[in-house]
C-alpha cells in the first residue's frame, strides 16, 4: 500500500468513527490505546477478536452467542445486545471486517498483532 493510499485510508477510518455514537467512540480509543500504546484490550473486543482469529468471519448472532457464553464471566443478554452493536462497528469502522462479517484480510496489521500477542 502506497503513503498516499495509506494515508486516505487512515483518513476514511477516522472519519468513520467520528460517526459512531459515544459509548462507541470510547471502544475505538481502547483499540487505539492497544494499538499504539499496547494497553489492554476491553474484553468485549478481546472476545470478538479471539472469535474472528479462530472462525475468520463474526456476525451479531456469534458475538452475542460468545459473550453470553464467556466462560470467564457470561453477559446477560441486554449487555450482550449492547456490546454486540458497539463491538460490530468498530469492526467494520476498522476494516476487520467486511458487510458480511468476513475478516477483510488476513494480515490485517491489528489480527497479525492480536494473532502474536495471544500465541506467546
Amino acid at each position: 500500500m502506497s503513503e498516499a493510499d495509506a494515508e486516505s485510508l487512515r483518513d476514511e477510518i477516522l472519519a468513520d468513527c467520528a460517526e459512531l455514537p459515544k459509548k462507541t467512540r470510547e471502544k475505538v480509543v481502547n483499540l487505539m490505546d492497544w494499538w499504539v500504546r499496547g494497553t489492554s484490550l476491553s474484553v468485549y473486543t478481546r472476545l470478538a477478536f479471539d472469535f474472528l482469529v479462530e472462525n475468520e468471519r463474526i456476525s451479531s448472532v456469534d458475538l452475542r452467542n460468545a459473550y453470553m457464553s464467556n466462560p470467564g464471566k457470561a453477559y446477560t443478554q441486554g449487555t450482550a445486545n449492547a456490546q454486540t452493536g458497539q463491538v460490530m462497528a468498530i469492526l467494520k469502522a476498522f476494516r476487520l471486517i467486511d458487510s458480511m462479517g468476513d475478516l477483510s484480510t488476513g494480515d490485517h496489521a491489528m489480527i497479525k498483532r492480536y494473532k502474536e500477542i495471544t500465541s506467546k
